[in-house]
């Protein structure tokens, strides 16, 4: 039973991380598929007809459909992992595994100006001393107080 809940666990782990690479692939391998199905119909259909007239441009088109789909697939599998790299590493420093404010100032020095302009939290990592809600209490209690 642990065994099967471990695979279970394995198999939604990868699908989760991998999704959209796993679909893109899939969806590569039927266009290679179809384009295939095509062009052996039409070279087919060509020998029936002892029309050979176009056979070398078939081939030149089904390779040509073949790179196409290959390089729509490089495309969009290189920006998925582009933008999970960032998410990882965004992920990395809200965990705190980026450590110390140094480091952080020191990752968040490789952003471009937008993303920094655009940083909610750049003023409260500016602070010299933050305050917490407890800091608020005590010194309303001690001002009551006096």
């Amino acid at each position: 039973m642990i065994k099967n809940l471990f695979h279970i666990t394995l198999i939604t782990y990868v699908w989760k991380r991998y999704k959209a690479i796993i679909i893109s692939t899939l969806i590569l391998f039927f266009y290679f598929w179809l384009i295939a199905k095509l062009h052996e119909d039409f070279v087919s259909y060509g020998h029936l007809n002892d029309d050979k007239q176009y056979i070398g441009l078939s081939f030149f088109l089904k390779w040509l459909g073949f790179l196409t789909g290959f390089i729509v697939y490089f495309i969009f599998n290189s920006r998925f992992l582009r933008s999970g790299n960032r998410l990882d590493s965004n992920k990395a420093s809200a965990l705190g595994v980026l450590g110390t404010r140094d480091n952080h100032k020191n990752a968040s020095s490789d952003l471009d100006g937008n993303a920094r302009q655009s940083d909610p939290f750049e003023a409260i990592r500016n602070k010299k001393r933050l305050r917490s809600v407890a800091d608020f209490i005590i010194e309303e209690k001690g001002s009551n107080s006096e």
